[in-house]
């Protein structure tokens, strides 16, 4: 079997795809230069965008717990003095009791004097 030598047609469609093929690969060589070009640039925006970010974050976070300890040290003053009113209302309770048992005890001794002395 003898082969035929390509008609011009042929030769031309070959050179076309051996075209095409090696202009696809410099384009992704090129691809490959900008995406390593361009994950470069993402790698050092992250790690400034990651050094700004903790800054911010200690800012915050120091500003948190400032925060914090006014509300804390604002409401341990508020219990301490609502223990201060508590005990006072006790203390004024206590002394009411006694001039209560007082009151009831002299009460009871003039209505024991009165029940002695009156005619039955």
């Amino acid at each position: 079997m003898a082969t035929t030598p390509p008609t011009a047609e042929e030769r031309l469609a070959r050179l076309e795809g051996v075209y095409d093929h090696l202009a696809s690969k410099a384009d992704l060589a090129e691809l490959r230069a900008v995406s390593k070009a361009d994950l470069a640039e993402l790698r050092a925006v992250s790690k400034a965008d990651l050094a700004e970010l903790r800054v911010v974050l200690k800012d915050d976070i120091a500003r948190v717990e400032s925060d914090l300890r006014a509300d804390l040290a604002r409401v341990e003053s508020d219990l301490r003095a609502d223990i201060a009113r508590v005990q006072a209302d006790i203390a004024e309770l206590k002394g009411s009791f006694k001039i209560l048992l007082i009151a009831m005890t002299s009460g009871l001794a003039l209505l024991n004097v009165v029940l002695r002395f009156w005619p039955s």
